[in-house]
């Protein structure tokens, strides 16, 4: 399943050095309601509801009681996936084309439980009528059309009914995502290698449960202390990390932690450093572009609003190509601005090279007296596509984000 952009789902809650996951365990139980969203009897308040992706596969009103977990009615998906068909366009923000979204709200119908802080968990029933086990791929989606989505968590399906319960992990989520604000879930399924509804398999769903309590899970909540965002030198800060790779068509971006000595380097501090590789493009569309981002929860969780308009935001970043790169860093705010803001960034072949920019200079690119400082969306490293070889890429090392204070 392509993703235009890719989170690494491996979260060690280890503690250690510069953030911690900090809060109350509550253990009471908390009464808890299982709430039926979608029992798929009747067409308008279940199907109409529901939204396939653009490369998703198909949907049909299934009236054979067999195939239904209660009353008469399911859903029967066919999914084919996106690898079987052609992609003739790109998009920025989609992380999953290939989903039914399944809403959790409808002004029509009146309910709403995009707040997942008080959601314990998802469940549902699936039918596989294949004679072979399948995968279904559930994620939490936080765009009201589900085309932004959590990372995939696989679950396998027996050939017959299969119970399928989805925990939401607060902690995790809440670390990306606005979790007051998921607008539902979703689901997908392995390609078919097929551009042919025929040939896709048959998956009956019935019985979309949500389980919900009175009042708000408690969950850890990610606080950090220091000036230093990132040194890499514990794996779950990659975490904070996305790539973003506009290229449908060819092969996606990858963000790493490794070891700088390694690669023949020295970090700029510690010895722990990101990687990032951007493979090969397989032609020249001239507009393409590739990025590394510092998403927004790691940004709120410094509180910059604690810093002065003279202290810096700074990182090392090395080029590890013989050519000089002309790379863009830009700045999102949830100002009233639209768009990122952006400054170049020079990268001489086969060194680090420093970037530093106070936190008054980002804030006066939005017009606005701290602008980015009371409103930071995302910090992002642009490059233009890379044209080699295929199966190369186009390797450039992160180390050392952090605010300087103005001695």
């Amino acid at each position: 399943m392509k993703k235009a952009i890719t989170w690494l789902l491996t979260l060690t809650l280890a503690v250690g050095g510069l953030g911690i996951f900090a809060g109350c365990n509550d253990n009471r139980e908390a009464a808890t309601t299982d709430i039926l969203l979608y029992d798929f009897e009747d067409y308008d308040r279940n199907f109409a509801l529901m939204h396939a992706l653009a490369f998703f596969g198909r949907v049909d009103v299934a009236e054979d009681a067999t195939y239904a977990k209660s009353g008469t009615g399911s859903a029967l998906l066919r999914p084919i996936g996106h690898k079987s068909t052609q992609q003739i366009s790109s998009s920025q923000t989609s992380c999953s084309d290939d989903c039914l979204f399944i809403p959790f709200y409808s002004v029509k119908y009146d309910f709403d439980y995009t707040d997942l802080t008080k959601t314990e968990s998802v469940r549902f029933s699936m039918y596989n009528a294949e004679d072979k086990l399948l995968n279904v791929y559930v994620v939490f989606a936080f765009s009201r059309l589900g085309e932004v989505t959590s990372q995939p968590v696989r679950y396998t399906l027996k050939p017959g009914w299969n119970e399928v319960i989805c925990t939401v992990d607060h902690a995790y989520l809440a670390c990306l995502y606005d979790i007051k604000h998921c607008y539902g879930f979703a689901v997908e399924f392995d390609p078919t290698d097929s551009r042919y509804v025929a040939d896709a398999p048959k998956i009956y769903l019935d019985d979309v449960y949500v389980r919900r309590t009175a009042s708000e899970i408690p969950y850890e909540k990610f606080t950090r202390e220091g000036d230093v965002l990132l040194d890499f030198e514990e794996s779950w800060q990659r975490t904070f990390i996305a790539v973003e790779t506009e290229d449908p068509r060819g092969e996606e971006s990858a963000a790493d932690i490794v070891l700088a000595s390694e690669y023949g380097l020295a970090a700029a501090q510690g010895k722990m450093i990101l990687r990032w590789a951007q493979p090969a493009d397989y032609y020249d569309e001239g507009t393409l572009r590739d990025r590394c981002i510092i998403v927004e929860s790691l940004l709120r969780a410094m509180n910059l609003m604690q810093y002065d308009a003279d202290d810096a935001l700074c990182f090392e970043m090395y080029n590890n190509t013989d050519e000089f790169i002309s790379m863009a860093v830009g700045f999102r705010s949830q100002t009233t601005k639209p768009g990122s803001m952006y400054v170049p960034f020079s990268l001489p072949p086969k060194q680090w090279a420093t970037f530093r920019m106070t936190l008054g200079g980002i804030d006066y690119l939005f017009g606005k007296e701290k602008g980015f400082r009371s409103e930071p969306c995302a910090v992002v490293l642009d490059t233009s596509q890379y044209l080699g070889e295929p199966g190369s890429v186009r390797e450039y090392f992160l180390d050392n984000f952090r605010i300087e204070r103005k001695k």
